[in-house]
């Protein structure tokens, strides 16, 4: 029978420990897997998620709802609307669906879905209608054949807050996962990006949804990066931008980006691409005026055209105008 030397039981116990810690690592791996599968919900067939508010009132959460009607898009957003009404699980969630929202009739054509809604619509607090919109939008443009939806009141299309139209949104439309904190702030806003022919802005609306300690500049400047949403509108900045920085003092937002910005060249006009950046980022209120660097610099004549050195003021100028 042979014996073992200690140098080989050393090697032994040296393996032994090696696969255990293995062994624990693939356990964490998995483990950490299986989390970041839950946090995305895995639809089976005729299966949606359907949205609500959460626990604190102000961000949306879903819960996966399987659908008794599977090719008809109206019946099912008919029958997804009245899931809407009814949360699963109401001890956490709560539905968006106000008492003053009554759907009168629903529409599809182009892949657009128009929905018409009593003047009662109108007397919905600014938090109730976008949590309301944003659940609306996110939970049928999942279904097949819809990818737009649009609000009517009276028969006149919605507007926001201001008096502006809202028009036609996407599921990309709403963004409301950003910052920290449970209270949550809404915003619509316009972000602009050329129009079909590369000399004007022309924007799109978006609402934002943010926490406290966001940086909602930043969230402008990123929106600007990704580019449209709409096919008639092109991109003003390029899509390999970085964003350095951006803060806002004063009434002045400073947004800093690296060389791209002037290395590479788009085919819209200079005046497109920084007013795109300068209106987009004063849509907002506590924004009167936009100071753009390149690596920190300002000393800066942006395409030979346009001078960088000072904060620079929204131009209405350059907005195109409506051909209605």
């Amino acid at each position: 029978m042979k014996t073992i030397s200690r140098k080989h039981k050393f090697l032994l116990a040296v393996i032994a420990g090696m696969l255990v810690i293995w062994m624990y690592a693939l356990s964490a791996c998995s483990d950490a897997g299986k989390g970041a599968e839950n946090d995305v919900a895995q639809l089976g067939e005729n299966q949606y998620l359907v949205y609500y508010l959460d626990e604190t009132g102000q961000a949306l959460t879903s819960e996966v709802y399987t659908a008794k009607v599977a090719d008809d898009p109206i019946k099912l957003a008919h029958e997804l609307w009245e899931v809407m009404q009814n949360p699963e699980d109401g001890r956490k969630h709560t539905s968006t669906v106000r008492r003053d929202i009554t759907i009168v009739d629903t529409r599809l054509s182009d892949e657009v879905l128009s929905v018409y809604f009593t003047d009662s619509y109108s007397q919905l607090s600014v938090e109730d209608e976008v949590m309301f919109r944003a659940s609306y939008v996110k939970t049928m443009t999942q279904l097949q054949g819809i990818k737009y939806v649009s609000f009517y009141v009276n028969e006149q299309p919605l507007q926001d807050a201001i008096g502006n139209p809202v028009g036609i949104m996407l599921a990309s439309d709403f963004i409301e996962d950003i910052g920290s904190g449970a209270y949550r702030t809404w915003v619509d806003l316009s972000i602009y990006y050329g129009n079909a022919d590369s000399d004007k802005l022309a924007p799109e609306r978006i609402t934002i949804g943010y926490g406290k300690e966001a940086s909602v500049e930043r969230v402008i400047i990123e929106q600007l990066i990704k580019g449209p949403g709409e096919e008639n509108h092109i991109r003003t900045v390029p899509a390999t931008l970085t964003l350095l920085g951006v803060k806002t003092k004063d009434g002045i937002c400073y947004v800093d980006f690296d060389s791209v910005l002037t290395d590479e060249i788009l085919p819209v006009s200079p005046a497109v691409t920084v007013y795109s950046i300068v209106n987009s980022l004063c849509e907002l209120s506590n924004v009167n005026k936009v100071q753009i660097s390149v690596k920190s610099s300002t000393n800066i004549i942006f395409r030979d055209t346009i001078d960088l050195s000072q904060p620079l003021e929204r131009s209405l100028d350059i907005i195109e105008t409506s051909k209605n």
